[in-house]
């Protein structure tokens, strides 16, 4: 909303008059005064005007506090109000929607960083330098196991990441209302993996072979995680847009919100003051899905400081 002109440069309206007069230094504001399509900012007060407020090199000296009180100003008088009651009437909308997003990412955020808990910790095996006889029969090196239980925990990010994309990707294929069944099924997956993590079951440093199959069980089972969170994803989001009764009330919230916007401006401009600039209309489904990523963005959230309290607590071995 500032338009800056060097110096040397004036702007001429078609009558003669400068349309833009130069101010004295570089913090100046250059405003259109001339013509009303585009209103900008206050005139400069007499302060602002001062010559004289320059520093030893004749540059002016930089006032932020004049600065940002005039942006205040502007933002005041231009900027459309914040359609707050229209959020709220959208998170009451959605709630449903947005709490299965919230608790599906707690879930599955936390299963994906109590994953090394499942996994044999093979790093004790090279460091303690144990030989045959003493193991008895087990392991004693990491390099007795197979490729993927050596890297278990990388190869399991990539086995979540590949049933998030399968899932996300299946919304042509399978829809799934009931989006609480993804919920129920993914609080069922990490209650069994914090359990397991916490026991050491479906692990063993003894014998290469079983652990191999238990490294599988484990992979499978993370894809399974990926998919449900995946499929809760893409079915929550596909509600929100697609439910008709969930469209009806989204629609009546913009129709609501925009006569709203109408009045206000109407009313601004019987007062005498200046009109503010004509909002967006209100798209009460885009706010929606806003919304519903803001609990999406909690769920991760809260389910990355449920995992980093699970490992100081009830899996600190």
């Amino acid at each position: 909303g500032v338009v800056l002109v060097p110096r040397a440069e004036v702007t001429v309206a078609a009558d003669g008059e400068p349309l833009f007069a130069p101010q004295p230094n570089y913090r100046r504001r250059w405003a259109n005064y001339k013509t009303e399509t585009i209103p900008l900012l206050d005139p400069p007060t007499d302060a602002e005007t001062d010559e004289t407020a320059c520093d030893e090199t004749g540059l002016a000296k930089y006032d932020h506090e004049a600065t940002w009180s005039a942006f205040r100003r502007w933002v005041h008088r231009r900027a459309p109000a914040f359609p707050y009651e229209a959020v709220r009437r959208c998170n009451t909308v959605i709630a449903f929607q947005g709490v299965n997003l919230f608790l599906v990412y707690i879930f599955e955020y936390a299963i994906q960083m109590a994953a090394p808990n499942v996994f044999p910790d093979l790093s004790t095996l090279d460091s303690a330098n144990v030989t045959a006889e003493a193991a008895g029969g087990c392991a004693t090196s990491k390099g007795d196991f197979d490729f993927f239980t050596q890297n278990a925990f990388v190869v399991s990010q990539f086995c979540y990441q590949l049933g998030v994309l399968l899932s996300r990707s299946s919304l042509g294929v399978v829809r799934i209302s009931r989006v609480e069944v993804l919920t129920a099924l993914q609080g069922v997956n990490f209650v069994c993996w914090v359990a397991l993590a916490k026991v050491k079951a479906l692990q063993t440093l003894c014998d290469v072979d079983e652990q191999r199959m238990y490294t599988g069980i484990w992979m499978a089972w993370m894809v399974f995680v990926g998919l449900m969170g995946g499929a809760s994803y893409v079915n929550c989001y596909f509600n929100i847009l697609n439910k008709d009764y969930l469209s009806e009330q989204l629609d009546s919230i913009a129709r609501l919100e925009n006569a709203k916007q109408a009045e206000r401006r109407a009313a601004r401009g019987q007062a005498g003051g200046e009109a503010e600039l004509a909002p967006r209309p209100c798209n009460a489904r885009e706010l929606a899905m806003n919304v519903g990523a803001l609990y999406q963005t909690v769920g991760v959230m809260l389910g990355s400081l449920v995992c980093l309290v699970l490992q100081n607590t009830l899996l600190d071995h």
